[in-house]
């Protein structure tokens, strides 16, 4: 009769082959340091260059993998305010990945992207609102005969305005999506 074994035995047996890369495991940890000096940079923990220039201790290619993510992950439309010192330091950090003038100059051109967008929605939204005040007037001069009572409307009570407005706005952020990830895909290839 065969032995029964528990299942610590068998997770035991199959992890025997397994090698631990201690090189591998050094790399991550630099590279989750330079992550973590970015971060704390890019959350204004860092007040000035200081912390940043301890990234001249680490490879580049160290560097390149810790700041991708955060790099391209704040490629991102915002609808309010943008933070134009958030846009500075990740200019700063941009430098330590994007040596090149070609890549360098797109990083930066799509961050002057993401800075208009505001301004653009803000435009697109006072057009519409004055393209479609005749008919919201109209439609007050309907319902006040209708209702023998004065109506104000806006173009969110009136849900074929809203209607309009919101493909408006959805055909300009499809617009500068397609921007942003056309350029993120470019420059994903300068960390290869």
């Amino acid at each position: 009769m065969g032995k029964i074994k528990s299942a610590w035995e068998i997770a035991l047996e199959k992890t025997q082959s397994i090698k631990v890369d201690e090189n591998r495991i050094r790399e991550n940890q630099r590279i989750d340091e330079v992550k973590r000096i970015a971060g704390a940079f890019l959350s204004d923990e860092e007040t000035d260059d200081t912390g940043l220039s301890r990234l001249d201790g680490y490879s580049d290619k160290e560097v390149k993998a810790g700041l991708k993510v955060l790099l391209l992950s704040s490629l991102s439309l915002s609808a309010g305010t943008v933070d134009e010192q958030r846009l500075s330091r990740l200019t700063r950090l941009a430098t330590y990945v994007f040596k090149d003038e070609q890549s360098h100059g797109l990083y930066l051109k799509l961050l002057d992207v993401i800075k208009q967008y505001p301004d653009h929605r803000k435009q697109l939204i006072e057009q519409l609102e004055e393209s479609l005040e005749p008919s919201l007037r109209q439609k007050e001069e309907m319902m006040r005969q209708k209702l023998g009572r004065d109506v104000h409307l806006t173009i969110e009570d009136d849900k074929e305005a809203m209607e309009i407005v919101n493909k408006n706005l959805d055909k300009l952020d499809n617009e500068y999506n397609k921007i942003i990830e056309g350029s993120k895909k470019q420059l994903e290839s300068y960390f290869d």
